[in-house]
């Protein structure tokens, strides 16, 4: 037989790269766990800031990762477009909304709004397209992750939200070609 035939592959699934583990091997998850202090202060931030009437997409999850600086401010700005473009397309396309409207608001007609023009929501529906397309470029995996950090949904995939949070970015010329980083 040859030396070749006689090495044996790996058995079971690779380990995660980047993982810490115990001596067992297995995942070390209190390793990995956010710092305590941390969500404390962003709570007790939050708080204050929509006390005193400030943005409220800080208190957003993209806003609490800005806060921690596990976001930059032109990640932050993308993420924040990006959820206007998914609430738009939800109300526009879908006609979902994310709120309940206010009961003052029931009897107007849907024809007074110029949402409703067949012009508008064509636009909408060529930039929403690019955009969509320019964060697709990275994988399904960074556009549901991108989703689910503007839909205010808990992820655990930081690193792909980034990427995709780069590519709007780039999408939307908040960097590159003569723009400061």
């Amino acid at each position: 037989m040859s030396e070749t035939a006689m090495v044996q592959k790996p058995r079971g699934r690779p380990p995660k790269a980047g993982m810490p583990r115990d001596k067992a091997g297995r995942i070390d998850w209190w390793a990995v766990r956010e710092e305590a202090w941390r969500i404390g202060a962003w709570n007790a931030w939050r708080d204050k800031a929509i006390a005193f009437g400030m943005d409220p997409r800080l208190a957003t999850q993209r806003g609490k990762l800005f806060f921690l600086k596990d976001l930059t401010e032109i990640e932050f700005e993308a993420a924040n477009r990006w959820s206007d473009m998914l609430a738009k397309r939800d109300r526009v396309i879908l006609s979902m909304r994310r709120s309940p409207k206010p009961p003052a608001l029931e009897q107007v007609s849907p024809g007074e709004s110029a949402e409703g023009d067949p012009d508008v929501i064509e636009r909408f529906k060529a930039t929403f397209a690019a955009a969509h397309q320019s964060l697709l470029s990275g994988g399904k995996i960074v556009e549901a992750a991108v989703n689910r950090l503007c839909r205010d949904e808990a992820s655990g995939m930081l690193t792909e939200s980034k990427r995709g949070l780069q590519l709007l970015a780039l999408h939307f010329g908040l960097v590159g070609k003569g723009r400061k980083r």
